[in-house]
């Protein structure tokens, strides 16, 4: 490819990808695990590179570079500082420290639940379905651990807790209903979507021929959508 973006193409084989996946792994750091395909733009064949990380800066032969119009120019100290600080603290956070929870501890229905719908909006666009290969790829787990973050999603376990509550008035002061669950967030988030549905007013239209019709208070995709 040209600095311009316009695209050259290049002759492929198996052992060009492996160069490819070679150079990566030697000589970026911290190590990343990318996706590499071979697709075809405006009739040419060429090396697709997919990552995404959150380990910022990564280093190129051991050299931070940034991208400044069509040039790769070596980091300024401070703007590395920076990330480096950022990165930190991201590392140090509680939802990267490793949990007491392993992949055989994750709701399965929950976890395909989540894979599925995911793919279904882009957010995911690889195929993997096999528990463990997908927390690695979504930098979920550490070994055979879930990060917290992991757990938080997809086990059924108390590190979450909701509360919800019909009130009798806007005053909030006294209330009809309460209910206090735990459990994966994604489970957790059904269930706020159901108590919803079910504590609201529905209103009930009959037409004709005596069809009947139910009409909740709130559309109900928009209690989904939120």
């Amino acid at each position: 490819m040209k600095t311009d973006g316009t695209v050259i193409g290049q002759e492929i084989s198996e052992d060009s990808l492996r160069k490819v996946s070679q150079a990566i792994r030697n000589h970026v750091t911290p190590t990343i695990y990318p996706e590499i395909q071979v697709e075809e733009f405006a009739g040419r064949k060429v090396i697709v590179v997919k990552f995404h990380g959150t380990m910022r800066p990564y280093l190129a032969y051991n050299i931070p570079r940034i991208r400044v119009s069509d040039e790769d120019i070596v980091m300024e100290q401070n703007i590395y500082d920076e990330m480096i600080r950022k990165r930190n603290d991201f590392e140090n956070s509680w939802e990267r420290k490793i949990s007491k929870y392993k992949v055989e501890d994750i709701n399965q229905e929950t976890f395909e639940d989540y894979l599925k719908r995911a793919k279904e909006v882009g957010r995911i666009d690889f195929d993997d379905t096999e528990p463990k290969k997908v927390l690695e790829k979504l930098e979920l787990i550490d070994g055979d651990f879930l990060l917290n973050a992991g757990a938080a999603l997809f086990c059924d376990t108390g590190i979450n807790e909701l509360q919800m509550a019909k009130f009798a008035s806007n005053e909030r002061l006294t209330f009809t209903d309460i209910r206090r669950f735990t459990g994966s967030i994604l489970s957790l988030i059904k269930k706020a979507e159901q108590y919803i549905i079910d504590a609201m007013d529905w209103r009930v239209e009959i037409s004709g021929e005596l069809s009947r019709k139910e009409i909740p208070e709130i559309p109900v995709d928009a209690i989904r959508k939120q």
